[in-house]
């Protein structure tokens, strides 16, 4: 793959959402379709990472591998090249171009990189950081244009604004693991410095009237949300609480490497509470700070309260899926070319795949902006230690999870650990973690142990925070749960969820559905994931059953599997109703998707290794309609109706 084609890669997703919510676009001469692909699945190693600048690579840097350490030499620079950026000033998206060019007939090596730095602004001027710190770069052989052999440009970008300056730096190679800075370039400053308000997303509280408003800035006094049912009129407003989170209070490993490709502060959380707010009212909302930048206005229509049915045949919609991740890969004509594993094959998406985010708004304006919620099961950013991974993730949910509530709950790649469970910020982790005996339960969060999406998503409060958790909207019960948490019989984790489940008017909310992000019917030949599965069919089956669940969503496995109406591993029917939970797994919303293959299961209706998200339609007590929407061709390829009467 070329260097012009991976400095697409990254940019892709969020020009689309920009570009299709009316936002500024950064603007590009060139035109692509755009595919998904993205990172390993737990068994998996990487294909293809990124950088904070959005670069994607297909191996880590020689000074980004964790059993070595590069040496640079001393600084001496003598004019040897010149770097020049195309501007001083850039805003929130926008791309910078690079130029470099040899003096004294000298000429590049394909080995020199140039290294891209966050230089934080709230770091005392007289810092210096060291030339290997950086947190993104571009070899110079794969430059976007070589004019010559001692001259050529680079694009980077989109930068967001991560609440520091961009810098540049040639590294000039001087032999496996030595480099020297021969170069760099002046520092390239957000126009909005670091106050400006990014990552906005909403939640509900669980409470009645009450949404929760969520982003991230540099330090600001006074953080506030002005919202309002008129569009520019801004009546009501309310302060915002805020939060953060050092190095020390994640677990271990990766997650307490304080290096800008790592852990680096991640700015300030803010959270505010909207109340008082009616349902099927729209309000519009922005965000800021007495002594800081303002956002632009956003808005949400306020979801039907609990027990209300659908009204003029419109039926109470949301999304869902797991394991989103954030990366994608453009069309090109280069044969699809899959990398084989020890379990199975994972690969390229198929040539016209678009990506979750960008096809998931398409789908929210076409329907006149009916749906009301997104249930995202698990594994979110995939920044297992990373923070410029949560900053870039935040950037691009926000045109969905700044209009209709973002929930999420806990996946793998976000809390499972091995060591450092003090820090466990769910309180319910022993000193090493979860690890069942037969799962498969590692260090898949390089040490973030939940604290990072904690911070970042306050869900509602009558549980234990994003880990578990329940709110109602119209006719539906959501209940959120780990399967990264023990959740045996007697645990905090099953007494809390047994408690929850009996609490259910089912008069008031006919529907209950169960959110989590390991299956307990998931048909795929990968044997230990296989066996987690049957763990927690033996665990929470008997609860499931005797509370009817409706529908178990989730993901994990990277790939679409339905269910017929399943008990202890039989299909239930009752004429054309069903008599028992269906079962979804979506986890393949931008994962790379997984190939094994799929064992003769009575139980399973319908398997897709194809990536795409879940719809669900609620349209009265006793009937809903569930869609598999495809992003291949933007077409729904499974869909079942449920009708239930919620008492087999």
């Amino acid at each position: 793959m070329g260097r012009l084609m991976r400095a697409w890669i990254g940019r892709a997703v969020v020009l689309c959402c920009f570009v299709l919510l009316g936002a500024r676009s950064v603007e590009s001469s060139e035109k692509k379709k755009l595919e998904i692909f993205s990172r390993e699945y737990v068994h998996y190693h990487p294909i293809y990472h990124h950088g904070g600048a959005w670069e994607f690579h297909d191996v880590f840097h020689p000074c980004d591998t964790f059993g070595q350490v590069c040496t640079l030499l001393e600084d001496k620079r003598a004019h040897d090249v010149v770097m020049v950026v195309n501007t001083t000033l850039i805003r929130h998206m926008d791309l910078v171009e690079l130029s470099f060019f040899f003096t004294r007939g000298m000429q590049a090596h394909p080995n020199d990189t140039i290294a891209v730095y966050c230089v934080d602004e709230e770091e005392p001027p007289e810092v210096r950081f060291n030339a290997l710190d950086f947190f993104d770069y571009v070899y110079v052989r794969d430059a976007d244009q070589r004019v010559s052999a001692s001259e050529g440009k680079v694009v980077f970008g989109p930068l967001i604004n991560q609440r520091c300056a961009y810098q540049f730096q040639y590294l000039r190679y001087i032999e496996p693991l030595v480099y020297q800075s021969i170069a760099e370039s002046v520092h390239v400053d957000m126009e909005s410095g670091h106050t400006e308000p990014t990552q906005v997303h909403i939640a509900l509280t669980g409470k009645r009237g009450e949404m929760r408003v969520m982003w991230t800035s540099g330090r600001v006094r006074e953080p506030e949300v002005l919202f309002g049912s008129s569009t520019g009129k801004y009546t009501l407003s309310v302060f915002a609480k805020t939060d953060t989170y050092q190095v020390s209070d994640l677990c271990d490993g990766l997650a307490q490497r304080v290096v800008p490709s790592f852990y680096r502060r991640p700015g300030y959380l803010h959270d505010a509470v909207l109340s008082g707010l009616q349902p099927g009212q729209q309000y519009f909302y922005k965000v800021g700070s007495t002594d800081g930048i303002w956002s632009g206005e956003f808005t949400f229509v306020f979801p039907p309260e609990a027990g209300t049915a659908p009204v003029n045949g419109v039926p109470q919609s949301f999304f869902v899926f797991g394991d989103l991740d954030q990366n994608v890969m453009v069309d090109s004509n280069e044969p699809k070319e899959y990398e084989s594993y020890l379990d199975g094959v994972s690969g390229p998406a198929p040539l016209g795949t678009g990506s979750t985010i960008d096809v998931l708004i398409e789908d929210f304006y076409a329907n006149n902006s009916s749906y009301i919620a997104v249930l995202h099961d698990g594994d979110l950013s995939y920044a297992r230690g990373r923070t410029f991974l949560w900053d870039q993730f935040g950037t691009m949910i926000e045109p969905v999870a700044s209009k209709i509530p973002y929930m999420v709950s806990i996946g793998n790649h976000e809390y499972d650990y091995m060591s450092g469970g003090e820090h466990d910020i769910s309180g319910a982790g022993k000193t090493s973690g979860y690890h069942p005996e037969l799962g498969n339960y590692g260090n898949d969060s390089s040490g973030e142990c939940g604290v990072p999406a904690a911070k970042r998503f306050h869900m509602p409060d009558n549980g234990n925070m994003m880990f578990w958790y329940s709110f109602e909207m119209g006719l539906a019960h959501h209940t959120a749960i780990s399967s990264e948490h023990d959740y045996s019989p007697g645990s905090p984790m099953y007494q809390w969820l047994e408690a929850d489940l009996k609490s259910v008017d089912r008069n008031k909310t006919p529907w209950l559905f169960l959110h989590l992000h390991r299956m307990l019917y998931c048909s795929q030949d990968y044997i230990k994931d296989y066996n987690v599965s049957l763990l927690l069919r033996e665990a929470l089956e008997p609860l499931v059953l005797e509370h009817k669940v409706d529908i178990l969503f989730g993901g994990h496995y990277h790939a679409y599997e339905r269910t017929c109406p399943v008990k202890q591993s039989k299909c239930a029917f009752d004429g054309e109703r069903v008599a028992a939970p269906v079962h979804l797994m979506i986890g393949s919303a931008g994962g790379e998707i997984d190939d094994a293959q799929y064992m003769n299961r009575e139980w399973s209706a319908q398997v897709k290794s194809e990536y795409g998200y879940g719809r669900v339609h609620v349209y009265n007590a006793s009937h809903a309609h569930f869609e598999f929407l495809q992003l291949r061709g933007r077409s729904v390829t499974d869909e079942m109706w449920i009708i239930s009467d919620h008492n087999w």
